[in-house]
């Protein structure tokens, strides 16, 4: 298994707005700042991976116009090889419209533009180059036959395929055999698993039930912490890093990707649980979503600071 990560997902510019509070349906609240900024879970994902250190293929679509353009400058000056992104002439680059509150806190709406075009042939443009990498991360931003076809073809290839479950969206049963990692927050798996999580306990339980279902399985607490746990092992449960959080947007993308990175690495367990949930602290201490992403100094430094 190679030590490379493909990620197959979204690609789109976060225009973000920065609030004392959330507001209100119907209220009008007033913006502390505006920060625009190219974004999309799988661009943030493939630029996470990229700097914690694997080589990153990222596969997605943009728009001919300036956002496009931005979003392949971003990636390339992140290390990120973009030959698998399709330059699509025929529909505009998505945009997500992100409020965040002073902790963190935030509401997001997505236009998904070529997201929602992101194809199979997209991805199997790029199989003849999967021996090189170890595994495929993918998300819920694009069509879900896309994500199923790729899976289905990087499991031949003997690729480790890890689906983020974000946004949330009820899934195909053959999904059941096509994903090797799921990775969800709290509200994910009450969906996704009809149970209530709240605590360390449910969040191992549902760990454990969603590794009955995929192999292995994570699920996310915010600030409280995250539960792991694999067909073998678990669960496994790790507290969070307390650090001065003021936005959680990517977070959670942060996670994922280095969770990958330290599956394909060959970290145990517990070793790429408390990598992953150290980068995501180490994102909610910055704004924007990739400009905020973690380098692996920056997430190996806090797990020694933190014993």
């Amino acid at each position: 298994m190679g030590a490379g990560v493909v990620v197959l997902g979204s690609a789109h510019v976060d225009y973000t707005i920065y609030l004392d509070r959330l507001p209100s349906p119907g209220e009008t609240l007033m913006g502390k700042g505006l920060k625009i900024s190219p974004g999309g879970k799988g661009a943030n994902q493939a630029v996470a991976a990229a700097r914690l250190g694997a080589p990153t293929l990222f596969i997605s679509r943009v728009g001919a116009d300036d956002n496009g353009r931005r979003l392949l400058e971003t990636l390339r000056g992140n290390g990120v090889d973009v030959s698998g992104v399709v330059v699509d002439e025929e529909e505009s680059t998505g945009i997500a419209l992100i409020m965040v509150a002073g902790e963190g806190e935030n509401v997001i709406a997505v236009y998904p533009g070529t997201d929602a075009r992101v194809s199979k042939e997209d991805f199997s443009r790029a199989a003849g180059r999967l021996e090189d990498y170890g595994a495929v991360l993918s998300q819920l931003e694009i069509p879900v036959e896309t994500v199923a076809y790729a899976f289905e073809l990087a499991g031949r290839r003997g690729l480790k395929r890890i689906l983020n479950t974000a946004p949330y969206r009820p899934l195909p049963g053959k999904f059941d055999s096509l994903v090797d990692v799921a990775i969800m927050n709290r509200v994910e798996a009450s969906s996704l698993l009809g149970l209530v999580v709240e605590d360390r306990r449910s969040a191992e339980e549902a760990a454990c039930a969603a590794a009955r279902r995929f192999g292995e399985a994570v699920v996310t607490m915010g600030d409280m912490g995250a539960a792991a746990c694999s067909s073998g092992e678990g669960p496994v449960w790790v507290e969070a890093f307390h650090v001065e959080a003021v936005d959680a947007v990517a977070a959670g993308d942060a996670f994922s990707a280095a969770y990958t990175v330290g599956l394909v690495e060959g970290m145990g367990l517990e070793e790429r649980l408390v990598f992953a949930a150290a980068a995501a602290a180490v994102k909610v201490t910055r704004k924007g979503a990739i400009s905020g992403l973690p380098y692996r100094s920056e997430v190996e430094s806090l797990v020694r600071a933190h014993g």
